[in-house]
């Protein structure tokens, strides 16, 4: 049985993954206009990462083990890369790292 932590990160996971895994990328700039720079992609992916795991420990008053911490920034660490952020400059390499670019 999950705890309530536990049972939001997993539907958070669920959810993400097949936003992901269904959307196309948008290739036509001419429709869509310019594509985001690293700095806007990086922000955004410390949003669905890093600060929503932070911001669901602290208002369930739990922390979740470092195992499935690792594991939560790393499937975020594979989006940034599908959203095209330089392997450099992915700051979902470690929860640390994560930490220090928030």
């Amino acid at each position: 049985l999950l705890q309530p932590c536990q049972s939001a990160v997993v539907r958070w996971l669920c959810i993400a993954n097949t936003f992901f895994t269904v959307t196309p990328p948008i290739k036509d700039v001419a429709e869509h206009g310019e594509p985001i720079n690293q700095a806007q992609l990086i922000g955004t992916l410390l949003g669905c990462s890093t600060l929503l795991l932070e911001g669901m420990q602290e208002m369930a008053g739990c922390s979740l083990p470092a195992r499935k911490r690792e594991a939560f920034l790393h499937l975020w660490r594979v989006v940034g890369f599908l959203f095209g952020i330089e392997e450099d400059l992915n700051p979902n390499s470690s929860w640390e790292r994560s930490l220090l670019v928030k």
